[in-house]
């Protein structure tokens, strides 16, 4: 999906972890070919397998800056270590917000990415079809009870809190329990531009304020 971006993986200088479920991260992806960037991972997601391979790591808990941004994560309840939410203060004045796994809205995920020009948030699951599914008693509790995921709704409501100045990307549909159009009729005649996103396809450049498109 880079590649089809014109991005190869020599070009990426970093890579942050928002936690480390299987279907986001995997150690093998630290011996990709060509792969030279310092991956950001949470004190809490610290695991001693967790980065085999040739990877830098660096360790955080509080704010950092990299070369292009400075970076302020917010660990918020997802399963058992957590998930890191991001406030991205780009160099050339973007802000950019991004928020997946987070199970609940919280006062504080609204106070940590209040006003960002863009905000990257999952819209996981329609309730009705998730107790509709096929799924256990006891991963539909998970998913919903939360410390998993977002429905629909509940994001709609954080962006609404949030109040993004310019675009919402909309992120981590389930194949099973959500379709686009449920997502895109909460979001129908919007101030903000909406785009939602496919883990297939590569999602189109998205300027952000004064900042080069990322």
């Amino acid at each position: 999906l880079l590649r089809e971006r014109g991005i190869e993986a020599w070009q990426i200088d970093d890579v942050l972890l928002t936690h480390v479920d299987h279907d986001h991260w995997r150690p093998t992806w630290c011996r990709v070919r060509d792969l030279n960037a310092t991956v950001h991972v949470h004190r809490s997601h610290k695991r001693a397998n967790l980065f085999n391979g040739r990877a830098r790591v660096h360790i955080f808990e509080h704010g950092f800056e990299t070369r292009w941004l400075r970076v302020e994560p917010l660990l918020m309840a997802h399963d058992e270590a957590g998930v890191v939410v991001y406030r991205f203060e780009l160099a050339g004045g973007g802000r950019l917000g991004y928020a997946t796994d987070v199970g609940h809205v919280s006062s504080d995920l609204v106070d940590h990415l209040h006003g960002v020009d863009v905000l990257a948030i999952e819209s996981n699951y329609d309730p009705e079809m998730q107790m509709a599914s096929g799924r256990p008693p006891m991963l539909k509790q998970r998913i919903m009870g939360g410390r998993g995921h977002l429905s629909n709704g509940q994001a709609f409501e954080a962006v609404r809190f949030i109040e993004p100045k310019s675009h919402v990307v909309l992120l981590h549909l389930s194949r099973e329990c959500n379709t686009p159009g449920h997502v895109e009729s909460l979001h129908e005649g919007a101030s903000y531009g909406v785009t939602i996103t496919d883990q297939f396809q590569p999602t189109e450049w998205i300027p952000c304020a004064c900042a080069a498109p990322f």
